[in-house]
């Protein structure tokens, strides 16, 4: 995990690991690494592929170089959006076909079930963001993805990408002036300490990570085995979807107790904002180097 070991998701992984060690009885020894000790979630694809790591479970934003198709769900379609359905999205024939190539071009297996991290907004440091057309001038850090760069630079703002291991200095020294997050992640940092004091809710997308396996590494389990892996992986990671919800509201709290202030744009806002982007939304799809087949299937 990048996460560091207080983070919900962190949390959830530790408990599946333990649990996973517990159910193979021995089989197989289970390790856990949390706050990037390993590698960073940029880095685990490479890991996996060389045999240095059997699983991680990095976000979507990570694996967009991989697999363009996955920005799909980074599309102005889901902005403004509490949570999407992403259960019922890989059931259809967009999802399936996703799946697929997340295995296929990562040579690994998706066992189950995505872990949510909740919705994602805007932080800032020394300009309160009140308005859209306040991020204009802003240096933004988004932790990946080629659409949530594109997107705060829609709005006006410089997208900066930078590794969370790095982030907390670079907010300290103004080499940002913000970035796109969730509460439970500025929670589990303390990011306030750092510097951090506004919020913006706008619902900039809905960040959640993928379990990947090397598939050496599942080749060597017996079917047996594969099946408790993706029963004990579901039952942890249904788990961690209602204890991130939780964990969103009381991190909010707690924002709001360390002083931080948050602005909550108006309906009307959030539906302007959303036509902007969806006038880009060809231009965003392009950037991706989403398969154009593959947007073919919405219409199926």
């Amino acid at each position: 995990m990048e996460n560091t070991e207080t983070h919900v998701q962190a949390q959830y992984v530790r408990r599946f690991s333990e649990l996973l060690s517990e159910r193979l009885e021995g089989a197989v020894e289970v390790r856990f690494f949390d706050s990037a000790q390993l590698f960073r979630d940029s880095e685990v694809v490479g890991a996996i592929a060389r045999g240095d790591l059997e699983m991680a479970v990095p976000g979507t934003w990570q694996l967009s170089r991989y697999v363009p198709e996955i920005g799909y769900l980074l599309l102005p379609d889901f902005f403004g959006a509490e949570r999407i359905g992403t259960d019922r999205f890989l059931k259809s024939d967009m999802g399936r076909e996703l799946l697929a190539r997340i295995e296929y071009n990562l040579n690994v297996i998706v066992p189950g079930k995505w872990m949510d991290l909740g919705a994602a907004h805007i932080f800032t440091t020394r300009k309160q963001i009140q308005r859209f057309d306040d991020f204009v001038g802003c240096r933004i850090r988004v932790a990946g993805g080629i659409a949530n760069k594109m997107r705060v630079e829609i709005f006006g703002a410089t997208g900066v990408i930078i590794s969370w291991p790095d982030l907390p200095p670079r907010i300290r020294d103004g080499t940002v002036d913000g970035l796109l997050t969730t509460f439970e992640t500025i929670r589990s940092a303390a990011l306030w300490k750092d510097g951090i004091r506004f919020a913006f809710l706008d619902y900039e997308y809905f960040p959640q990570y993928v379990p990947i396996v090397s598939t050496h590494f599942w080749g060597l389990l017996t079917p047996h085995q594969q099946r408790i892996f993706r029963d004990t992986w579901d039952e942890l990671a249904l788990q961690q979807r209602g204890a991130a919800a939780q964990a969103q509201t009381e991190a909010m709290e707690v924002a709001q107790k360390n002083g931080i202030i948050i602005t909550v744009p108006s309906d009307l806002e959030i539906n302007k904002a959303h036509m902007d982007l969806q006038e880009h939304r060809s231009q965003i799809i392009r950037e991706l180097g989403i398969d154009p087949d593959f947007i073919e299937l919405e219409d199926r």
